[in-house]
């Protein structure tokens, strides 16, 4: 059962995937050329419809 995300969970949820992003800096690049990528989409989806 999952728990209810209320302030003081959702600060201990941040703290660990900051801390895991911070030990791991293949996951971060990850993430990043991930949201690159996005961003690249979106603004693909954008030069379409001019």
């Amino acid at each position: 059962m999952r728990k209810s995300l209320n302030r003081r969970n959702l600060d201990e949820l941040i703290k660990r995937n900051i801390r895991d992003l911070e030990n791991n800096p293949k996951l971060l690049e990850q993430i990043e050329k991930r949201i690159e990528i996005r961003h690249i989409e979106k603004l693909s989806k954008e030069m379409e419809t001019v």
